[in-house]
C-alpha cells in the first residue's frame, strides 16, 4: 500500500467523522430528540424540555457540545454518573499519556530511522510504500537496532510507572467508594451453594442447623432461592405486557348490551353483540409470590444456582470473553492469516511464536491502521449520533405515532464492548509502536476524540442502572501487561531475525521485569478489589450500630431476598459488599 492511498483512505474517514460531528451538532439541538442524546440528563432532572418554537441555531452546527463535555471535573463525573465511569476515562487518559510519550520517541527518532535503514533510492514521499516506514526497511545487523530497543525500554518503564500511579488512584478511590457507600441489605448478605443435604431432616432445617454449626456468631437467617429460568422470562413478559393494556382501564365505556347495526358484507348476517365488562382484578394483587418454602417444586427439583449473582458480574464476565475473542480475531487471526505456512509453524512449534509474529506482523501494519480509521474514528463519531436510537425514535414519533419517550429505555453505557475496543487499540500501539510507527498518529487521534465522545455520553446519554466499584481496572491493567509482553516478545524475534543478538538479550530482562512489575501489582492492589479491609468494615459496622440502622436492617433481611415472581435483575446488586470478610 503507497502512502498517497494511505491518506486517501484517512480522508475519506475524515470527511465521515465531520459529517456525523456536524449531523450530531444539530439533531441534539431538536426537542423531538431530547430521550435520544439526552436520556440520562432528562431522567435525573437536569436539563428540561426546550421550547418547540423554531430557531435558526437548531440548524446549524456548532462546537458547543465539547465544551459541555470538556467541562465538568472528575470528581463531578464521579458524583453524578459513578466509579465505573471515572475507570473508563482513566483507562483512555492512559492511553493517552503512554502514547503522547511513544510518538515522541518513535515519530522522531524511529521512524526516520526505519526510512533510511537501507541504502536505496526513495521516490517521492506520497508514492512512498508503507514498508519504508517499518522496521522491514532497517538492515540485518544495523547498528541503529540500539534506539528500537532503547525506545521499546523507554515505552515499558513509562508505561509501568503510569499503571502503578493508577492502579494506587483507583484502589483509593475505590476504598472510598466503599466507605461512603449507604448501608445496603447486599452488605450483610452472601450467596452459599452446595450446602450438604441431611435426610433426616428437611432442607430448611438442614439449612439453618448448617449455619448455626459453622457460622452461629454471624448467622442471622436465611433465605432459599432458585433458578426460575422461562417461568421468570415468562413473568417479566406478561408484566410487560400488562403494563400496556393498564391504561385502557382509565377509558370509559357504555357498559349496556348494544345490538350491532352493522352486518358483514360477505354473508350478511347480523354479527354478534357482546358485553363489556369491567375487569374486576387488581393486578398488583393478583401477583402470587413464589413461596420461600412451598413453591411447587419438588425437593429433587432444585438446584443451586450457576450463572453471575449480579448484573456488574454479568458485565464484567462478558467483557473479559469479548476481550478475548476481540484479540484473537482481530489481531492473531489477521497477523497469522498472511501465510498457511505461518499458521502451521505456530500451531506445531510453539518455541517459533515470536518469530513467526516478527515476520508478519510489519507487514500487517497497514490493515491495523486502516482498521483504526474505520473501527476507530468513524465509530466513535456514529456513536455520537446514536443512529439505531435516532431511527426507532423518528419511526415511533413520525410513522407510527406513537410516544417514543419512554425513561424505561434509556440505556446504560456498554462496557462490556467499549473497554475490550479501547484495550485493543492499546495493544496495537505497544505492539507497533516500534514496527510500525506510523500508527501512533492515528491511535493519538483515536484516544483524545474518544475522551471527548466518552465524556460526553456518558454524562448525557447513558443511565448509570449499577455500579461494579471500579473492578473493570484489574482487566485493564491485566491487559495492558499483556500487550507490553507482546510487544516484548516480538521485538525479541525481531531484533533476532536482524542478527542483533545484543538487542535481543536485552530483551529479556525487560520482559522478566514488566511479569515482576505485574506480580508486585497483584500482591499490592489487586486485593482491594476482591476483600476489603476488617478495619474500615467494623467502622462501618460500628456507625450504623450507633445510628440505630442495624436493627431495622435486620427487620428488612428476614424478608429482603424472598424471591418472587416480580423480582427483576436489576434488584441484585453488586459493589461495595461487607460479606467479603
Amino acid at each position: 500500500m503507497k502512502l498517497d492511498a494511505l491518506l486517501t483512505s484517512a480522508g475519506i474517514n475524515i470527511g465521515l467523522c465531520v459529517f456525523f460531528i456536524s449531523l450530531y451538532s444539530v439533531v441534539r439541538k431538536q426537542p423531538s430528540n431530547l430521550y435520544v442524546y439526552f436520556g440520562r440528563s432528562t431522567l435525573t432532572q437536569e436539563r428540561k424540555k426546550s421550547n418547540d418554537s423554531f430557531k435558526i441555531g437548531r440548524i446549524l452546527p456548532t462546537p458547543a457540545w465539547i465544551l459541555e463535555a470538556w467541562g465538568p471535573t472528575e470528581d463531578e463525573i464521579l458524583a453524578s454518573v459513578g466509579l465505573d465511569a471515572v475507570v473508563f476515562l482513566r483507562m483512555i487518559v492512559f492511553s493517552i499519556r503512554i502514547f503522547s510519550i511513544a510518538f515522541l520517541i518513535c515519530m522522531f527518532g524511529v521512524l526516520p530511522l526505519n526510512y533510511y535503514g537501507q541504502e536505496m533510492t526513495h521516490n517521492r514521499m506520497a508514492r512512498e510504500s508503507l514498508e519504508v516506514f517499518t522496521i522491514v526497511n532497517v538492515k540485518e545487523g544495523s547498528q541503529w537496532l540500539w534506539f528500537h530497543c532503547l525506545a521499546l525500554h523507554i515505552i515499558s518503564f513509562s508505561a509501568c510507572t503510569l499503571l502503578y500511579f493508577e492502579y494506587q488512584r483507583i484502589s483509593k478511590l475505590r476504598l472510598d467508594h466503599v466507605i461512603a457507600c449507604p448501608p445496603k441489605l447486599s452488605h450483610f448478605t452472601i450467596l452459599v451453594r452446595s450446602i450438604p443435604r441431611l435426610e433426616d431432616m428437611p432442607r430448611d432445617d438442614a439449612i439453618k442447623v448448617f449455619f448455626i454449626t459453622y457460622h452461629g456468631m454471624s448467622y442471622l437467617s436465611h433465605q432459599r432461592i432458585y433458578q426460575s429460568g422461562a417461568f421468570h422470562k415468562f413473568m417479566t413478559n406478561a408484566e410487560k405486557l400488562c403494563r400496556k393494556f393498564v391504561p385502557l382501564r382509565a377509558l370509559s365505556f357504555n357498559f349496556k348490551r348494544i345490538p350491532a347495526i352493522n352486518r358483514c358484507g360477505l354473508c350478511g348476517g347480523t354479527s354478534r353483540s357482546y358485553d363489556l365488562h369491567d375487569n374486576a382484578f387488581d393486578i398488583e394483587e393478583r401477583r402470587t409470590p413464589l413461596s420461600c418454602s412451598g413453591s411447587g417444586q419438588r425437593e429433587e427439583e432444585i438446584h443451586d444456582p450457576t450463572g453471575a449473582i449480579s448484573r456488574s458480574g454479568r458485565k464484567k464476565s462478558a467483557c473479559c470473553k469479548v476481550l478475548y475473542f476481540t484479540i484473537w480475531n482481530v489481531f492473531f487471526v489477521n497477523v497469522l492469516s498472511a501465510s498457511v505456512i505461518h499458521q502451521l509453524m505456530f500451531i506445531s512449534q510453539p518455541k517459533d511464536i515470536p518469530f513467526v509474529l516478527a515476520r508478519t506482523l510489519p507487514g500487517q501494519a497497514t490493515f491495523f491502521i486502516t482498521y483504526v480509521l474505520t473501527s476507530g474514528w468513524t465509530s466513535l463519531c456514529a456513536e455520537l449520533v446514536q443512529c439505531f436510537s435516532l431511527t426507532y425514535n423518528l419511526l415511533q414519533k413520525h410513522v407510527f405515532r406513537k410516544k417514543a419517550d419512554d425513561p424505561n429505555k434509556v440505556p446504560t453505557f456498554p462496557y462490556h464492548t467499549e473497554v475490550p475496543r479501547v484495550l485493543l487499540f492499546g495493544l496495537l500501539g505497544f505492539t507497533c509502536s516500534i514496527l510500525a510507527p506510523l500508527i501512533l498518529p492515528f491511535l493519538m487521534v483515536y484516544f483524545s476524540l474518544g475522551y471527548l465522545v466518552y465524556r460526553n455520553q456518558m454524562l448525557n446519554v447513558y443511565r448509570t442502572k449499577y455500579e461494579s466499584g471500579g473492578q473493570l481496572w484489574p482487566v485493564v491493567h491485566n491487559t495492558t501487561i499483556f500487550s507490553l509482553v507482546l510487544a516484548q516478545i516480538i521485538a525479541l524475534g525481531v531484533f533476532g531475525l536482524k542478527k542483533s543478538t545484543v538487542a535481543s538479550g536485552f530483551m529479556i530482562p525487560l520482559v522478566i521485569f514488566t511479569l515482576l512489575f505485574h506480580e508486585y501489582c497483584r500482591k499490592r492492589f489487586l486485593p482491594i478489589f476482591k476483600k476489603f479491609s476488617a478495619q474500615a468494615l467494623v467502622e462501618m459496622d460500628r456507625q450504623d450500630e450507633m445510628s440505630g440502622k442495624m436493627e431495622e436492617i435486620h427487620k428488612l433481611l428476614q424478608s429482603a431476598y424472598c424471591q418472587t415472581a416480580t423480582i427483576h435483575e436489576d434488584e441484585l446488586v453488586d459493589g461495595c459488599s461487607r460479606e467479603d470478610n
